[in-house]
């Protein structure tokens, strides 16, 4: 009968310990890899959600935005916006929520969505039209002076009218908004036929309104049988 050989046994029992301990070596290293992978991801909507005891910024801006909107309806009775302004203003504050949330509109885009009501993430442009004396130009006034008076910046918005007399008349409709209905009248830091800035809460935070008269034609051109149309704009 052939005699048992202990050796071997403890060479085994060697082997399946260094085994052992190497595997769980390799999967601490495999693990930390992962997790320093995991930290160079972006935090997008759909791998990073923030918690409710995370106050988001946005949110506040969001709301106070909105206030300020709600502003004109309670000034004077007979002042109060259409039902048509009031679709517009929500369309403006949608295409503007990646300047509202900053760096936290990727992982609010689908607490943005639940709380709008929407199906996808609202989109950066924005096309109205409406004839005239529909109060389109009323409107825009309305939203600029509450963007400049409620959303930190600093930042720059340009506005291009079709002429002088209505880029001035816009500004002159902004700078009453300002003073009259939202008490921003001591924060205006220049006021001229061109420009508007306004002083947020701190030095940096400077936030300018610009408009500009622009000329805009239209160029025929065919391509073979197609007719293409080009808008060309002139400052």
């Amino acid at each position: 009968m052939p005699q048992p050989r202990p050796r071997i046994r403890v060479v085994h029992k060697a082997i399946n310990r260094y085994v052992t301990v190497g595997y769980q070596i390799g999967f601490s290293c495999k693990k930390a890899k992962l997790a320093r992978r995991h930290q160079r991801i972006p935090r997008t909507a759909l791998t990073h959600y923030t918690s409710a005891a995370t106050p988001v910024e946005g949110h506040a801006v969001l709301a106070a935005l909105k206030n300020a909107l709600r502003c004109y309806d309670t000034y004077k009775p007979d002042e109060e916006r259409s039902v048509y302004q009031k679709e517009l203003h929500r369309h403006y504050y949608l295409a503007c929520m990646r300047k509202i949330f900053k760096n936290d509109y990727a992982r609010e885009r689908l607490n943005i969505m639940r709380r709008e009501g929407l199906d996808e993430p609202p989109p950066q442009e924005m096309l109205s039209l409406a004839p005239r004396r529909f109060g389109k130009t009323i409107s825009v006034a309305m939203f600029l002076a509450a963007f400049l008076a409620t959303v930190p910046g600093p930042y720059q918005v340009i506005v291009y009218s079709p002429g002088r007399r209505a880029s001035v008349m816009l500004l002159q409709r902004v700078k009453e908004f300002l003073v009259n209905h939202l008490n921003q009248g001591s924060r205006i830091l220049v006021d001229n036929l061109e420009t508007i800035s306004l002083q947020g809460n701190d030095k940096q935070d400077i936030r300018t309104l610009n408009a500009y008269p622009q000329k805009v034609s239209f160029m025929y051109v065919y391509v073979g049988r197609q007719l293409q149309v080009f808008v060309q704009r002139r400052i």
